[in-house]
């Protein structure tokens, strides 16, 4: 398939996909382990959040309770134990989550970045190519502005936001900087 602009928006595996192209993003996978409980009456109407761990309602009267963060590589494996504590965090926040009802349980990846920042543009390796990855821990939060950015730099517009910190050219100077340390 042919196309005048593609766009990298391939979370944790947008680097496997960069690299072929010349491009090194300097990327990993970030393992966060969640959890969904059913409570008999709902127990929160807006999320909770401390210290290691977050409750948040949903619509169907489900909670999800989570997240680790472990540099595991690419293993999406569901730990029991881990679970587990999930679940105790819980119900030290909401003591009813005690007896919740299980309803699944899940492992996603992450797209961390070495210095924390998404990396957001085009790259002069690849015309064409719209980088659009690395958002860690903040994707959902930041998919609207992100996809504002992707449809403006696809159809040429400026869109008025300053992209240099965010450039896909900066993985070049973070692997630089990585060999010296």
């Amino acid at each position: 398939h042919y196309a005048d602009r593609v766009v990298l928006a391939a979370g944790a595996w947008s680097s496997v996909l960069a690299e072929p192209l010349g491009l090194q993003l300097p990327m990993f996978p970030v393992k966060g382990q969640c959890i969904s409980v059913r409570t008999e009456a709902p127990l929160i109407r807006s999320t909770v959040f401390t210290k290691g761990c977050y409750i948040v309602p949903k619509r169907d009267g489900s909670c999800i309770i989570g997240a680790t963060q472990v540099e595991a590589g690419f293993d999406k494996k569901v730990s029991p134990r881990i679970v587990g504590e999930l679940h105790e965090k819980a119900a030290a926040l909401l003591p009813r989550m005690a007896d919740a009802e299980f309803v699944e349980t899940w492992a996603g990846l992450r797209p961390g970045t070495e210095d924390g920042l998404p990396f957001l543009g085009t790259w002069d390796g690849a015309p064409g190519l719209i980088i659009a990855t690395g958002h860690y821990r903040n994707g959902i939060l930041l998919a609207p502005v992100t996809g504002r950015i992707v449809a403006d730099l696809a159809l040429g517009r400026s869109g008025g936001i300053e992209l240099s910190a965010f450039s896909p050219a900066r993985a070049q100077r973070l692997r630089a900087g990585a060999a010296t340390n």
